[in-house]
């Protein structure tokens, strides 16, 4: 897979990093763990039944923002349509809550920079910046050129109706000049 423009452009601008700061295999346990528990997502909890239900997964999150192992969220077992229905959050004890698989290769699209890690998340920020603040500049230096030419516009038509008006008036003085004699 092909990173992101703004990943290239960050990449690109920062130094190398060392490989030994390179995130580990449990770098997510920081951040991801059962609210109730703490028990990390490196050491899933086994299945609240045995039975083979594709909607089992060891951590969910829910609508009001928590992460729950299937122990707590299922205490008697994931129900066949569990990702379906509303749940009550075993944290906040928030009713009529929506669940959302979490795990490698479960997490939606959209929920997936929830959970990468701070250092990418902070590089594809400095390279969108980069790429904005390069833009903004081109546009300023644009800009200001542009009004520098309306500017030396300006003065050129200030100075060809300063020769007019002083035209008119010495027309207007050679008319009245004219008619006295």
């Amino acid at each position: 897979m092909q990173p992101s423009p703004a990943r290239q452009v960050a990449s690109a601008a920062l130094p190398a990093q060392d490989p030994s700061r390179q995130p580990g295999p449990n770098n997510n346990d920081l951040f991801l763990y059962c609210c109730v528990c703490f028990q990390p997502l490196s050491s899933p909890p086994a299945p609240a039944s045995n039975d083979e239900d594709d909607d089992w997964s060891p951590f969910w999150l829910t609508s009001c923002g928590h992460i729950t192992c299937a122990t707590h969220i299922f205490p008697e077992g994931a129900p066949s349509n569990a990702a379906r229905s509303k749940h009550t959050c075993p944290y906040c004890q928030s009713i009529e809550v929506s669940i959302t698989r979490l795990g490698v290769g479960e997490t939606p699209a959209y929920l997936q920079d929830y959970f990468r890690p701070t250092n990418e998340l902070l590089n594809d920020f400095y390279g969108a910046m980069t790429f904005q603040y390069n833009n903004l500049q081109r546009a300023a230096t644009y800009f200001r050129k542009v009004a520098q030419d309306y500017r030396e516009r300006t003065e050129k038509h200030r100075v060809v109706l300063k020769g007019v008006r002083d035209e008119l008036a010495m027309a207007g003085s050679l008319k009245k000049y004219h008619f006295l004699s």
